[in-house]
């Protein structure tokens, strides 16, 4: 299997199957003590990552996960985010504006 990835760009070709998805990110949400950095797709949603980058090896699958409420507040609330780059312009991440109401 070969795998193309740049930011927000994961493609994949093995045994004649390609795939590929797009999406925003590296984007970072915090909540309480907690803080999350994730990609995020219109068509597939978000996707956890771990400190490299890459997806992490564990996602949010349950519906009691921590992630969902911050998560879900921040994209009724439009999807709203300021990045975050070097001194030499390159982007590190972009920082998730989750509103507190409806926060626990």
């Amino acid at each position: 299997m070969t795998e193309n990835r740049q930011f927000g760009h994961h493609a994949a070709h093995a045994r004649g199957v390609f795939i590929d998805a797009w999406g925003d990110g590296p984007l970072m949400m915090r909540h309480g003590k907690r803080k999350w950095l994730f990609e995020f797709s219109d068509m597939f949603g978000p996707t956890v990552l771990n400190q490299k980058g890459d997806p992490h090896r564990i996602q949010p699958t349950s519906e009691e996960d921590p992630f969902w409420v911050p998560f879900q507040l921040w994209f009724k609330g439009g999807k709203k985010n300021r990045a975050v780059r070097t001194k030499h312009g390159r982007l590190i991440f972009k920082v998730c504006h989750v509103p507190k109401e409806g926060l626990p």
